[in-house]
This record gives structure tokens, sequence and C-alpha cells, in this order.
């Protein structure tokens, strides 16, 4: 299948309550990406957000974040009375104003729900996904811990801990329900929805906690983190932190690990885009305790073995490699050796297409202007020299396109192409005051962006450039 999509994060959806979650908003899009002839959605992690609130580091690979649970869909159970707005207004969210809120109104639902069900669905939930078994046992240690990392916990059992447990158990039960609803109502429709899995887990996880062994991790500490080396982008390279994995102990349990959490997107979502993928090929490892990514080694990663054990475990599965950045050719070879669809980002592509033959991106790969990280296209197409655009116009004209604006012009040229996916950023023409996420930063701008409604984003759409 051909994918014409947008990049939509979650939370980036209008809501009464301050941040995209599962309710009619989701409907709401599903139905103008229908009308205007897309066929995927792409969202970012649904896991629990962690540091600096974003959902690349969570505490667990399998929990949703429950920021994201509808209250509207809450009172429709009967389990709370109708909420009134908050937050609708602003158009970047605020994570803590908002999350003491609807953990507020949760947590009464959940009472209300047990006072009227008991506790068998929630027990039967939690025993019959162990995944989430582990994050609410460390979820509920981590609250009694005042939400330290885990290796600094010194309480691991209370009065409390039991309630807790059985609160996040509730909240991920329902918030599973409200997500599927929404798939099934996108497959119905003709959406696909596209998954996003970071390659690492963080150090402060259920993932890490409960399978050290998994890992390069010595007396409760990483010996090594994650990141990248230095390129053109950062002098000092970039430093994420993750814990680095034992990939001999990977190797001797059949590559269970990857293989679970790959199942667990593959039951979630349609297609499952891999970040960072590079790192099945070569791995970044920096010494633990360095300030930045500028001192560290590749190392060379079983990517075939693991690859191979997956698809062998889920010979179905549709994966999607985000190839990205200064990659050795051996990449680009693991990457066609499964046939996965790779990433074309024209804000830094877009001389080699003009190189090209046809002057195509090629069909084995996704075309994007730009992803989450990156600026927006009204910025960085700002900044291109008169040169650079009168030399791109001159090419978009060559192809039968003379949009005034360049973004425009960019854009169709995307749905020209074999596959597409558009941010949403770009498509609603937006500045870099409302880019999604700059990368190897703390700032509460990141992860943050959201609409305040689907007016100009119909009012985009019902242009001609989208009518391809």
């Amino acid at each position: 299948m051909k994918l014409k999509g947008l990049l939509v994060p979650l939370f980036s959806l209008p809501s009464r309550h301050g941040i995209g979650d599962f309710g009619k908003e989701a409907f709401q899009l599903v139905n103008i990406l229908k009308k205007h002839h897309f066929n995927a959605w792409q969202m970012l992690p649904l896991n629990p957000v962690s540091y600096g609130h974003s959902p690349y580091q969570s505490v667990s690979s399998y929990a949703i974040e429950e920021i994201y649970i509808s209250l509207d869909d809450l009172h429709k159970r009967g389990l709370i009375g109708r909420i009134k707005s908050f937050e609708k207004d602003k158009e970047h969210l605020n994570y803590e104003d908002i999350r003491a809120v609807k953990e507020k109104h949760s947590y009464r639902a959940y009472k209300n729900y047990v006072k009227k069900y008991g506790l068998r669905k929630i027990n039967a939930f939690r025993k019959s996904h162990p995944k989430i078994d582990e994050y609410v046992k460390f979820v509920a240690l981590k609250e009694l811990n005042n939400n330290v990392s885990w290796n600094e916990w010194k309480v691991f059992n209370s009065p409390l801990k039991k309630d807790k447990e059985n609160y996040h158990t509730f909240m991920q039960m329902i918030l599973l329900e409200e997500y599927e609803v929404v798939r099934a109502y996108a497959n119905k429709n003709g959406i696909s929805i596209i998954g996003d899995l970071p390659f690492y887990v963080s150090f402060d996880s259920s993932d890490v906690y409960y399978h050290k062994e998994r890992f390069m991790i010595e007396n409760d500490a990483a010996t090594c983190v994650s990141g990248v080396g230095p390129d053109a982008f950062s002098k000092e390279g970039q430093l994420w932190g993750n814990p680095i994995y034992n990939f001999e102990a990977l190797k001797n349990e059949g590559f269970k690990f990857w293989i679970e959490r790959l199942e667990h997107m593959y039951n979630l979502y349609d297609y499952v885009r891999i970040d960072h993928f590079r790192a099945f090929d070569t791995y970044y490892v920096i010494p633990a305790g360095m300030k930045d990514g500028s001192i560290g080694e590749w190392k060379e990663a079983p990517g075939y073995e693991c690859l191979d054990a997956i698809y062998k475990a889920l010979p179905n599965i549709k994966l999607i490699a985000e190839d990205l950045g200064d990659l050795r050719p051996e990449v680009l070879v693991l990457r066609d050796h499964y046939n996965l669809p790779g990433m074309n980002v024209l804000h830094f592509m877009i001389d080699e297409v003009m190189a090209s033959e046809d002057g195509k991106v090629k069909d084995n790969l996704i075309t994007y202007l730009g992803t989450h990280d990156n600026q927006t296209s009204v910025t960085v197409f700002d900044s291109f020299s008169e040169e650079k655009i009168k030399e791109i116009r001159e090419f978009f004209s060559r192809q039968g396109i003379v949009d005034e604006n360049i973004v425009d012009a960019f854009i169709r040229f995307a749905l020209r192409q074999n596959n597409a996916i558009l941010s949403i950023v770009d498509v609603l023409h937006l500045n870099d005051d409302y880019r999604l996420n700059e990368p190897n930063t703390i700032s509460e701008k990141n992860w943050s962006f959201r609409m305040l409604d689907f007016k100009k984003l119909r009012k985009e759409l019902d242009r001609d450039i989208y009518a391809l």
C-alpha cells in the first residue's frame, strides 16, 4: 500500500482538557484524514513521558501515558460527573498542571469503578498483561519513593502500595480500551496507524528494573550509555543516556526482549517505525559519566541475527526504518535485506533528489519534509539562500510545480512520491515557535504544541495541493 499520511502527535489534538487524548477529537481527525484521501496517521510513542516530557524516555515500553485518558469517556462510563473545560485555549500544554487535574478525576473514577464492579476485571487484566504488571509494580514503588530513580529507592512496601498498583492497572485497562476503539474506527475508515518504537529504553524503567541482565549495568549503575558521535549537526555529539544492551545476553535468550517489544507494537499498530534503526548495524557507546557524546565509539550490533529472530516470530509485521543521519553503507544494506521502507527528509536531501536521474524519491523511501525533531519547514526554507530557492523552484517547475509558496511547492512534490507523510506543523505553515521538539535540549516548548481546534487544518487540506 502506498502511504499518504499525517504525522500528528496525540498530545497535539484539540481537547477541552488541555492535551489531546482518545476522546472525540481523535475520531474527528480520522474523519478529516478520510475526507482528504489520506490513509495513515503517524503517532509519536504513546508510552508514559519522562525526562523533559519526552515520549522517547519512558518508564515502560508497554504502558500508555495516563495523561491521555479521556475524562469525557470516564463520564460516559458513569464513573465521574462531566468535567468542565480547563487549559483549553493554550497553544502549548502544561504537563504538570494538566496531570494534577486529570489524576484527581481519574482516581475518583477508579474508586467509583471498584465500588461498582469490584476488582475482578482489574485483576484479570493485570494477570493477562504481564508487562503491565511489571509497570504497575514499578510505578507504585516509584511513587512511594518520591519518584526518584529505582537505584535510589529506600521504601519497598507500604499500605498504599496495593491501591496504587490497582489504580494504575485500572488506568492502563481503560486507556487500552479507549485506544483500541480509536484504532478500530481508523481502520474501518481506511486509515492505518503508524506507531513509533524507540530503539533504546530508559534506565529508570520497568524494562530495566526487572531485567537488568539485558543491559550493561553493574552495581545498579549503567557502565556505558547511548547517544551519537560528533557530526555535521553537533560537534559534541548527542548524549541520550539510555543504558546500552548486553547483546550477548540478548542473543543467548534468542532476542526475546526484542520479540516481546515488537509483538506488543504489532498488536497495537498497523506499521511500526523503529527510531534510530541504524543501531541494528552499529551503535554508539559513551562511557558512563561523560557530559556529551564527544567521547565514545561505534560498535557492531548483531542486526541480522536479531531481525531474523523477529521476522521468524512475527512474519507479518510491517516495519519502517528511521535511517537518518551520518550512516555507513552497511545500514542501508541491512535495511534493504529485509525490504524495509526508509525515510527521505527533504530538508536535508532535496539536493540528492534534484541530482537523481528521474528527479524523484526512491520508491522504497517515505518522503517527509521534516520529522518531529526538525525545525518547521517555514523556518528551514526561510534560511535557504535566494540562489538555493531559485534552483529548487526551477527543479519543481520542470516537475510541473509552480506554487508561489515554497512550503506548498515542497508539499505538492512530496505528495507526488510513492509514499509521503507530512508533519502537522508543516501542513499548518507554522514557524519554529511551534516545532515539536529540539533534540538535545530541555524546553517547555518541546513536546507541547497543540491545536486549539481543527478549523485551520480543515482549511489547509481543502486546498487543491492535497487533492492528488
